[in-house]
């Protein structure tokens, strides 16, 4: 006999003699047999409030159903789902969430998450996130993430200064015309962007939000590499000529350093996603109602309004022995428009779901919508509405995570002047071709 049947024997003896000494007979035993503990990882102490707070509802339509959510940091989640892949599974969520950056990681040979494709079909819900987020978590065909958020991106300026100064911002379309009101305003140590935009981000980072604005993007819709595309140059040349007129910050400022920049008044506007909004608000909440916000300028016609940056998909473990109950909590927390309505209460990042945007309680007048108020007659979350539909596509590919470093190679002789836009990008696409080629070889 197997050590299995032996111990199924065991279980058996257990359960009867339960069920003699128990007053409610069997039927409590019954139930708990049952029982599923659906294990859900996330790195979002903002997610897990959210599971938290819709677990006891879920849980009540599925009867028997346990919902246990872990909150990891970062690093440790990633580690972790690697030692599950590697193991074939051993101690595997599951539900993930997975953040943008990290999922290149996870889409080299046999992707180890479930395709959500027929089961968001069967929903009717193939098409219920914009377009451009679910390309992040797209591999081949398959759709392997629902987006949290939309990070849709404006342009954030100091309404009173620019103001106080007769410039209209919201009547400049296009980059250069702002560029140009807004050299007035700039003088020793006062800019008008920050380099790299949003703190945490290089110039790697502001250049590929500004390609996806002019409709490309570093990976291709194919999958191949559009470092240096004539729109790629444009967007470059363009990121130059603003530290050469003095409109952006040739220096790199982090942490307090950069939100201390915003409360001085060292810089007076950036354009960045909706969650860097927010902390906008949160760190120089002295400046509220002196902010506004209104869409990015293009820089040709066929520019977008907007951009994107960032963003955490949530998706089913491969190794899940629960994946349509997997599929059907993802469905309730992240595609049913109350729930979204509950998580945009929690962390103010603005749904991509677009049967949600109707929904009134995205345009309260809380605490964020105060600090920036109104422009043109728009709430912030009234702009956000208005530029979900036409946010860009983010294009993923499994060696994308090698880009930054591709790029470092050759940033000090681009910003030395000794290599032009066009040179540098050319340069840097050759070496992110060679390390994928490297990479390519090991495996």
């Amino acid at each position: 006999m197997s050590t299995s049947m032996v111990t199924k024997g065991i279980m058996l003896f257990a359960a009867t003699s339960t069920c003699l000494l128990s007053a409610s007979g069997c039927g409590v035993q019954a139930s708990s047999a049952k029982s599923k503990t659906l294990v859900i990882w996330t790195f979002v102490q903002d997610y897990q409030q959210l599971y938290d707070e819709l677990a006891p509802s879920f849980e009540k339509m599925h009867p028997g159903v346990k919902i246990d959510v872990e909150l990891l940091d970062y690093n440790s989640e990633e580690q972790k789902y690697t030692i599950v892949r590697t193991s074939n599974g051993v101690n595997a969520p599951d539900i993930i969430d997975v953040e943008q950056g990290m999922f290149p990681n996870f889409m080299r040979g046999d992707v180890p998450f479930v395709p959500l494709n027929s089961d968001m079909k069967k929903s009717g819900l193939l098409h219920a996130e914009s377009p451009g987020r679910q390309a992040l978590y797209t591999v081949n065909g398959n759709i392997y993430g629902v987006e949290h958020a939309a990070c849709v991106s404006a342009l954030y300026y100091r309404k009173d200064l620019y103001a106080k100064a007769g410039i209209d911002v919201s009547k400049l379309k296009t980059w250069n015309q702002f560029v140009q009101a807004s050299k007035k305003l700039t003088g020793p140590n006062r800019y008008i962007f920050p380099s790299g935009q949003t703190g945490d981000t290089t110039q790697e980072g502001e250049f590929e939000m500004l390609l996806r604005q002019a409709g490309g993007d570093v990976v291709t819709k194919d999958g191949q590499i559009g470092l240096d595309t004539p729109k790629a140059v444009k967007v470059l040349q363009m990121m130059r000529s603003w530290q050469q007129q003095g409109i952006e910050d040739k220096d790199s400022p982090t942490g307090l350093q950069f939100w201390n920049g915003f409360k001085t008044g060292r810089y007076i506007a950036a354009f960045g996603p909706d969650w860097w909004a927010f902390e906008l608000a949160a760190q120089v909440p002295s400046l509220k109602g002196k902010w506004g916000a209104v869409p990015m300028p293009k820089g040709a016609p066929d520019w977008a309004t907007t951009t994107d940056s960032g963003g955490t998909g949530t998706m089913i473990s491969k190794y899940s022995s629960n994946k349509q109950l997997a599929w059907e909590f993802i469905k309730y927390a992240l595609l049913t428009p109350s729930s979204v309505v509950k998580q945009y209460e929690i962390d103010q990042n603005f749904p991509s779901l677009l049967t949600a945007l109707n929904q009134p309680k995205l345009y309260a007048n809380n605490q964020f919508a105060k600090f920036f108020g109104k422009t043109n007659g728009k709430t912030i979350a009234e702009l956000y509405k208005s530029l979900v539909p036409g946010e860009p596509a983010q294009n993923q590919a499994w060696w994308r995570v090698y880009v930054g470093d591709a790029w470092g190679k050759y940033e000090f002789q681009y910003e030395s002047g000794q290599l032009t836009a066009a040179q540098f990008l050319a340069k840097v696409k050759n070496a992110l071709q060679q390390d994928i080629d490297q990479e390519q070889m090991k495996s």
